[in-house]
């Protein structure tokens, strides 16, 4: 596979990750549904920027 390819997988599964987090974190509960939505969103972008600082951690540390 190529780089780019890998790049795409690898995108694809943060997303799926994110979505799965903030499902499980942001749509439970006996809350409204715009406070659902906000949860949902606010989940969703947290998991994914901390998934993409591992990542890019690993990265660094494997030039290494």
């Amino acid at each position: 596979m190529t780089e780019s390819t890998w790049f795409v997988w690898g995108l694809a599964l943060v997303v799926l990750v994110s979505t799965t987090i903030a499902a499980l974190l942001g749509l439970r509960g006996n809350h409204e549904t715009p406070v659902k939505v906000m949860l949902f969103v606010g989940y969703f972008w947290l998991s994914a920027f901390v998934q993409l600082l591992l990542i890019a951690g690993i990265a660094h540390l494997a030039k290494f």
